[in-house]
């Protein structure tokens, strides 16, 4: 997670030094996680400029990837909490194709509500 977290952080800042900071590491650990990533993929993943770091194809790929993936590990882990304070029910309901769910009202005392199907 700290890997997607840090070419986040790259875009965002576009200097491996602010990342550092942001982080709370140092500049050359914040290289060397970039190095792995560079090295695991076998592509460069940002273009050092005079204007700071901006990503490659191959970079802008990873990059929705690793939001899509953060914010999937941040709904888990949502989603633990509430399974953990017994705040989770199943509710199984039958329907034809034709009758379209519009609206789930859900009071503060309420289980959240999840679909599958």
């Amino acid at each position: 997670m700290r890997h997607l977290t840090l070419l986040l952080h790259i875009e965002e800042l576009g200097a491996l030094t602010r990342v550092a900071q942001q982080m709370g590491t140092s500049q050359p650990a914040v290289t060397h996680a970039l190095a792995e990533l560079e090295d695991m993929f076998g592509v460069p993943l940002f273009e050092r400029t005079g204007r700071g770091m901006t990503p490659t194809a191959a970079g802008k790929v990873l990059l929705t990837r690793a939001r899509s993936m953060l914010h999937d590990v941040s709904a888990l882990s949502r989603e633990m909490a509430a399974v953990n304070a017994g705040r989770v029910a199943h509710l199984h309901v039958g329907a034809s194709r034709l009758f379209p769910v519009k609206c789930c009202r859900q009071r503060s005392n309420a289980p959240c509500p999840t679909a599958n199907g």
